[in-house]
């Protein structure tokens, strides 16, 4: 994702549509992780929900096994950060300066 869709953040904070964000010539990091949250869901069928930090959102993915690194616990589901705004682009990874922020969870139409 990271090198697939040029980053630019947005003036008018408009999130868009995944559809959008494959046609529109920038996108951030919200429109990046809708449309990853929406590949995970429709085509590995699992549970996804966005994190919002202080600045940022990732996408978080409930795994079917154990898998390590950053997460976050909703409604008794381990959620792990998967960001695709980020070069690591490593399951679990979130950049140090987000580790230590209050995390929002948005649940994602189903």
């Amino acid at each position: 994702f990271y090198h697939s869709f040029p980053y630019k953040l947005d003036k008018k904070q408009q999130t868009l549509f995944p559809e959008q964000t494959v046609l529109y010539p920038y996108s951030d990091c919200e429109d990046r992780s809708i449309l990853f949250a929406h590949i995970v869901k429709e085509f590995a069928g699992l549970d996804v929900v966005l994190l919002q930090f202080d600045g940022h959102i990732a996408t978080g993915i409930h795994f079917n096994q154990q898998t390590n690194g950053f997460s976050h616990t909703h409604k008794n589901r381990k959620y792990v950060a998967c960001d695709p705004s980020s070069k690591q682009c490593k399951t679990g990874y979130i950049t140090e300066n987000h580790e230590k922020d209050n995390i929002t969870v948005i649940e994602l139409i189903k």
